[in-house]
């Protein structure tokens, strides 16, 4: 016991420790991968970008949605680091959801993924704390921002 108390006392030894503690807990935070939310009331759409983001970034897909309701529950008990969620979807769209998750969670981003491409949407989404806005025949745009947000 003594000796550990003589060794932490030494302004050396701790620096050096610290030092090593510091590097050590950033490759530990780099090696801990980032957790997506799907929202989308298609199964093939959720299948397809949970397929793409798995195969193609080194995220996680932590859970899927099948419309706002169902991705407010899912983010309250997922805590994703990401959600991409479509617009046009049954029960609660994607904007009013979207509100929500950013009152509920406002650090984690919300990226729109949609067939929908009006300039009014887009405005609406982004003053609804909607990070960005792409499009579904963009799927490599989406990755960017998704590295963009994460990373």
């Amino acid at each position: 016991m003594q000796s550990i108390v003589r060794w932490t006392e030494s302004p050396t030894a701790l620096g050096e420790f610290k030092g090593r503690s510091k590097s050590m807990s950033a490759r530990f935070e780099q090696l801990i991968s980032k957790n997506i939310l799907i929202v989308d009331d298609s199964v093939s759409v959720r299948k397809l970008l949970r397929s793409f983001v798995e195969s193609r970034t080194s995220f996680e897909v932590c859970g899927e949605a099948v419309n706002g309701l169902d991705a407010i529950e899912k983010a309250r008990t997922l805590h994703p680091d990401l959600i991409v969620m479509d617009f046009s979807m049954p029960a609660m769209n994607g904007l009013e959801a979207g509100s929500v998750l950013k009152a509920m969670l406002p650090e984690v981003p919300v990226v729109m993924y949609t067939a929908h491409d009006s300039a009014a949407m887009k405005v609406q989404a982004l003053a609804a704390g909607i990070r960005a806005v792409v499009q579904k025949h963009d799927i490599d745009g989406l990755v960017g921002h998704l590295i963009e947000l994460l990373e």
